[in-house]
């Protein structure tokens, strides 16, 4: 899952300064999840940008906004009250908002911030557990990423700090890194927190 979260508002009103009237497009799955572009945000936002003195178009939430053709679709279906905007405020990932923007021919403005790939653990406790760095390692490190879940993004096993507290449970405390890739991978680590 793709986790973001909701810009502030008074960020969103400044992109939008320049724009009277918008539409506005939520995502049916990871921004509903992380509760910054469902739905209810849709209609928060709405309430929001009117309140500002902005007229809302319309809106949508499509299933995957991430999906081009998908999104195409729904803003055809939409499509007086897309011509109709000034502008197109976008509440789901960075991909959901390029695809958004292959799709219509209006300034499109992104009202989250994609932040990292991610697993839900519960609801909206979200673990970052991959960096989409390309070059994936994990058949290394026993299925457990050693870039993005080591708080100094080391690969040679667990430092002398790792007891200490911080945002990331040190990879080396994890029960299944401790393969013997781990220590061939580039041998024991010997650094601090």
């Amino acid at each position: 899952m793709i986790i973001t979260e909701q810009k502030p508002a008074e960020e969103i009103l400044e992109m939008l300064a320049d724009y009277d009237s918008v539409f506005i497009v939520g995502c049916g799955e990871c921004a509903t999840e992380c509760q910054t572009g469902g739905e209810y945000e849709v209609d928060e936002m709405s309430q929001r940008l009117i309140e500002a003195g902005k007229t809302i178009t319309g809106t949508v939430v499509p299933d995957v906004t991430c999906q081009v053709l998908d999104v195409g679709r729904r803003l055809r279906k939409n499509k007086e009250a897309v011509a109709a905007a000034d502008a197109i405020l976008v509440l789901s990932c960075g991909a959901g908002a390029q695809a958004v923007a292959e799709s219509v021919d209006k300034p499109v403005v992104s009202g989250v911030n994609t932040l990292f790939l991610g697993d839900t653990i519960r609801h909206g406790q979200f673990y970052e557990w991959c960096s989409a760095c390309g070059n994936c390692i994990l058949d290394k490190f026993g299925g457990i990423c050693p870039i993005t879940r080591c708080p100094k993004s080391q690969m040679n096993g667990p430092c002398g700090g790792r007891g200490q507290p911080r945002q990331r449970l040190c990879l080396g405390a994890h029960p299944g890194a401790h393969g013997e890739d781990w220590q061939e991978y580039n041998g024991p680590g010997q650094c601090s927190v």
